[in-house]
C-alpha cells in the first residue's frame, strides 16, 4: 500500500509513472525514504527518476553491482531508461537511524535521517545528468565543499552536488550558503534543460 501511495503521489506531481517497490523495508523507514524522494520531485518534477526499489535482505534484489558488500545506505543507478534509487535493507531500522544520526553529528554528511538520505540520492538523480553536460557546475575545492559536509569534501563533485541538494531540501533557507550557491547553479542548468 505504501509503495502504491508513493507512486501515485509521484505521478500526481510529475504526470508520469514512478515504479516503487519497497520490499523488505521497515515500514517507517520506507515511509521516510518515500517522503524524501517526493520532496525532491515536488521541487524538480522533471528529474529523470524512473524507479525506487530496495536491495539486500528481503529486497527487490539481493545485491547490486554498485554495492556488492551491502555497505552503502542507498545507491543511485544511472541508465538510459531513467534513473533508479535503491535503498539498502541490510541494516535494521534502529541501527540505520543511529548510524545516520552519528554521521550527521560528526559532520560527515547532511543525512541524519532516512528522509534526508533519500534527498541525497535524489540529489544524484537531479545533478548527475547536469554535471555531465555542464562541466563547470559544482566546481569547488575541498575547503569550500567542507562547508557542506566532510563527505562532500572527500568524495568529489557528484557527492558535493548530492549533499548540497539534500541540505537545501532538508534545511531550506537554513542550508549552508555554499549549498545555496551550488544548488542555484544546478537550478539554473535545470531551468535551461527543461524550458
Amino acid at each position: 500500500d505504501l509503495a502504491g501511495a508513493i507512486s501515485a503521489e509521484a505521478q500526481r506531481i510529475t504526470g508520469r509513472r514512478l515504479m516503487v517497490d519497497m520490499a523488505g523495508a521497515d515500514l517507517q523507514v520506507a515511509r521516510d525514504h518515500g517522503e524524501g524522494v517526493l520532496q525532491g520531485l515536488e521541487r524538480w518534477p522533471k528529474a529523470s527518476l524512473a524507479q525506487v526499489v530496495t536491495y539486500g535482505p528481503g529486497g527487490v534484489v539481493e545485491t547490486l553491482p554498485d554495492d556488492p558488500q551491502g555497505r552503502f545506505d542507498a545507491v543511485t543507478i544511472m541508465n538510459p531508461r531513467g534513473v533508479s534509487i535503491a535503498f539498502n535493507n541490510g541494516f535494521t531500522a534502529d541501527v540505520y537511524r543511529r548510524k545516520l544520526a552519528r554521521s550527521r553529528r560528526e559532520g560527515w554528511t547532511i543525512a541524519g535521517t532516512p528522509a534526508v538520505t533519500a534527498m541525497h540520492e535524489f540529489g544524484h538523480v537531479l545533478a548527475e545528468p547536469l554535471l555531465r553536460q555542464y562541466p563547470e557546475l559544482v566546481a569547488a575545492d575541498s575547503q569550500t565543499a567542507l562547508r557542506v559536509s566532510r563527505f562532500a569534501a572527500h568524495r568529489g563533485r557528484s557527492e558535493l552536488a548530492a549533499e548540497a541538494v539534500a541540505d537545501i531540501l532538508a534545511n531550506n533557507h537554513r542550508a549552508s550558503p555554499t549549498s545555496q550557491q551550488l544548488v542555484g547553479e544546478i537550478q539554473a542548468a535545470y531551468d535551461v534543460e527543461h524550458r
